[in-house]
């Protein structure tokens, strides 16, 4: 099998570089001419998109409605984090979307935009004094099965050696390789707290009006 001269440059532009000849395409370019676009008859996402049968969609979870129901989302929430009373972890979604259909370099492709936001996340659990173990939690979409399931990516360490992200990334792979097309639509950290900064569970007894003052 060939291997491709084309490599992905990685950073927010996601383009591709061919050493060889010098010449650089956009993302969207290098699928219609040599990836999923290619494979699908599009000739772009938007096309792609539409082509995608309704139900399935349909099972794609809004990335705003999911990242709404969490009471703290993104990188900058891990900074002051504090434990929810009686609860003694507490998870974050940070963004992260990438498709695996058997390819590898796409799924890479796909996850590296993420990367400085993993990258904040950690450093900022590293720098909250209250944080005693974190672990790395996914969320996974199968389309043909139509079902949705949270996966944890690895286990519970201290955060002086929380895994990097290609660490992070290779995991994930590890575990849907013998998948044969899913969507992992968003990560989670779960975060541990020390004893000492836990708060007790509310009272659940009946309240007592305060007496009035004379």
């Amino acid at each position: 099998m060939a291997v491709s001269p084309w490599i992905a440059l990685g950073g927010t532009a996601r383009r591709y570089h061919n050493p060889q000849t010098g010449q650089q395409l956009s993302r969207e370019a290098y699928e219609r001419a040599y990836g999923s676009l290619k494979k699908r008859g599009a000739k772009s996402f938007k096309e792609a998109a539409k082509r995608t049968p309704s139900e399935q969609r349909a099972l794609r979870p809004s990335k705003a409605a999911s990242y709404a129901r969490k009471p703290k989302a993104g990188s900058k929430a891990f900074s002051g984090l504090k434990p929810l009373a009686g609860r003694r972890t507490r998870g974050v979604q940070i963004p992260f979307h990438a498709y695996w259909d058997g390819n590898i370099q796409h799924f890479l492709t796909d996850a590296e935009p993420y990367r400085a936001g993993y990258d904040d996340a950690i450093v900022r659990i590293q720098n909250n004094k209250r944080i005693s173990a974190l672990q790395v939690f996914f969320e996974i979409i199968n389309p043909t099965a139509g079902v949705s399931r949270r996966v944890p990516a690895n286990t519970a360490v201290e955060p002086t050696s929380a895994e990097t992200f290609d660490e992070t990334v290779s995991d994930i792979l590890r575990i849907v390789a013998d998948s044969p097309r899913v969507e992992i639509v968003s990560l989670e950290i779960q975060v541990s707290f020390f004893a000492e900064y836990l708060k007790p569970a509310a009272s659940k007894g009946l309240r007592t009006k305060p007496k009035k003052k004379r």
